[in-house]
Parts: structure tokens; sequence; C-alpha cells
């Protein structure tokens, strides 16, 4: 099994209580946001985030960039390698 997309050591899980506000928040560090594994004779990637594969505007009135369209990284590349293993061609 590969994990990839680890978080950062300053990543948190937070939680949300019934009002909204955080009832607990604890590290993240080491934990990933997808895995890819062989199962059989097949493959598998599970992500625990749709916002990377893509490419959405926020809300008006700023339609801020999400997913692919978000300056400064790299998930386009991140697709087409997700692809290409789940083809074989990795």
């Amino acid at each position: 099994m590969l994990r990839f997309s680890q978080l950062a050591d300053s990543a948190h899980d937070v939680t949300s209580g019934a009002d909204g506000t955080a009832s607990s928040v604890v590290s993240a560090k080491g934990l990933s946001q997808g895995l890819a594994l062989k199962l059989g004779s097949g493959r598998v990637v599970v992500l625990g985030e749709a916002d990377m594969l893509s490419a959405l505007l926020g809300n008006p009135p700023t339609n801020d960039p999400i997913g692919m369209n978000y300056p400064g990284i790299d998930n386009k590349q991140l697709t087409l390698n997700i692809m290409h293993w789940l083809s074989g061609k990795l």
C-alpha cells in the first residue's frame, strides 16, 4: 500500500459540535489524504478529499479558486499520475 498526500506536521483534525464551534482539535501529523493499493488483479485509489481532483470556483462575490484551480499546487499532475497508475502505465 502506498500512502500519498501526507499531511504536514502542523495539520489538525477539527471536529465541530452541534453549534458549529470546534469541539475537539487533535494533531493530524503523519496522516494521509490518500492511498493506493493493488487488490487482486486490479488497483484501487482512495482519497479523503474530492476537491483535489476538481477544478472549481468558490462562492460569489470572490469566486476564489478551489482544487486544481488553486494557485501554487500540482493537483493536475497528481490526477494524471493517479490515472496512469490505475491504467498500469506507471
